[in-house]
């Protein structure tokens, strides 16, 4: 693994490594770095590029996430953060009490009517946030609609 990164990729496994998978013309001419929480299966593209942290969902692990973070954050200063959720996301964007770089945030696109818990915390605290639905800029005018990854 190399020594910095242009863009880390954070996300829990599943439907959001799918919807980040599906963003690959956005970074792919720029350093990047996948941030998991749980098991996956490396495909082409994440090859060397992937590192796996302790999957948490709003327990005590949260804080190991923090640490994780913190070291991958001090080692590779990435510019840029793009996450599609889920508790990963909180984990890295809490780095930029001591890291400078820009957050952007995609909430799920099953988050039909209302936004994600993650999504919540993410509207306050990103720089973009992207919703995959219109209507949801309707209740959220900080929201950005750009149309659907999948």
């Amino acid at each position: 693994m190399k020594q910095g990164y242009d863009v880390f990729l954070v996300c829990s496994c599943g439907g959001h490594l799918t919807q980040i998978l599906k963003l690959n013309e956005a970074y792919k001419d720029y350093s990047h770095l996948f941030i998991l929480s749980g098991r996956y299966d490396p495909v082409d593209e994440m090859r060397d590029r992937a590192v796996q942290i302790t999957h948490s969902e709003r327990d005590f692990k949260f804080f190991i996430n923090l640490i994780e973070m913190y070291r991958l954050f001090k080692k590779h200063k990435p510019k840029v953060v793009i996450s599609t959720g889920a508790s990963p996301a909180v984990a890295a964007v809490a780095m930029r009490l001591l890291f400078r770089f820009k957050f952007i945030y995609i909430e799920s696109i099953s988050r039909v009517a209302t936004l994600s818990l993650t999504g919540r915390i993410m509207y306050q605290l990103s720089d973009y946030f992207f919703v995959q639905w219109p209507k949801l800029t309707e209740k959220y005018p900080r929201a950005l609609f750009k149309g659907n990854i999948l």
